[in-house]
């Protein structure tokens, strides 16, 4: 029994269950308390990340385009710069990257392809009528000019050297020509003078007292008695040459006369 009027006193109905237990009076039950730990749903570890992957940076570049980094080639390589090529004459980004190249006068670009080097290293003859047998280097090639113009005897190379004390001769009668695309350096010496009756590359048969040999070639001097004669005409190339002198009573050999038109040569660049 609860006495009348006193408001904290009540009846427990006795145990249900009969396991000695009161039931919750739910009345009582505190329902802003709660345990934090298991219904703050912010704490509960679901095994991902609350936070989405990071978008990939985009490409820098796109194709197979290339740009100049200074005096190196850069090529797009899937989406990125890389590494192509050093220019050694520079790069550039006139008409597209690129690295420059030389721009020859007179003669086939296409020629420069070879990429070999060239060492004189002992006394050698290089002789232009067996221009693609040794000694020469196995670059070594015969180009045609066409028309009346000379035969060429062209030996390629990236870097030409003649060491020092070291002498290179060249004879035959074709002119030489050393197409090195990236440096010759003569230390040594480099012969392609005319000595006695023999001739320099590509020169002319040598005249006589009583005529040229060969168009072009100058006139030879007037001989009188034992010692007197007047000098030999120059030669003649792209323009004619010079009279020859006279001596005390000979007159000197006529000038060599200029040679076809088609041997203008195209200015350097």
């Amino acid at each position: 029994m609860v006495p009348e009027g006193d408001s904290s006193m009540r009846m427990i109905p006795p145990d249900a269950a009969g396991d000695g237990e009161a039931p919750v009076d739910s009345a009582r039950v505190d329902s802003s308390v709660t345990d934090s730990s298991v219904t703050d749903s912010s704490s509960l570890d679901t095994g991902a990340s609350s936070d989405a992957a990071p978008d990939a940076p985009p490409p820098s570049c796109v194709g197979t385009e290339a740009r100049c980094a200074t005096d190196d080639l850069e090529r797009c390589i899937g989406g990125a710069f890389v590494f192509e090529a050093s220019c050694s004459l520079g790069c550039s980004d006139v008409g597209g990257a690129h690295c420059m190249e030389l721009v020859p006068s007179n003669v086939d670009a296409s020629l420069f392809a070879a990429t070999g080097d060239i060492q004189i290293t002992a006394d050698t003859t290089w002789n232009t009528n067996s221009c693609e047998t040794a000694p020469l280097p196995g670059s070594a090639m015969v180009v045609m000019q066409g028309g009346d113009n000379l035969e060429l005897c062209v030996v390629r190379t990236a870097r030409f050297t003649v060491d020092p004390t070291v002498r290179l001769r060249v004879i035959g009668g074709r002119p030489l020509v050393i197409l090195a695309s990236e440096y010759a350096h003569i230390d040594g010496i480099l012969d392609a003078s005319a000595i006695g009756t023999g001739t320099g590359p590509g020169g002319g048969a040598r005249g006589t007292r009583v005529t040229p040999a060969s168009p072009g070639t100058g006139g030879a001097g007037v001989h009188s008695g034992t010692y007197e004669d007047g000098g030999g005409g120059g030669g003649g190339l792209c323009g004619a040459g010079g009279i020859g002198g006279d001596a005390n009573s000979t007159a000197g050999g006529t000038a060599g006369a200029a040679g076809s038109a088609s041997w203008d040569l195209t200015p350097l660049r």
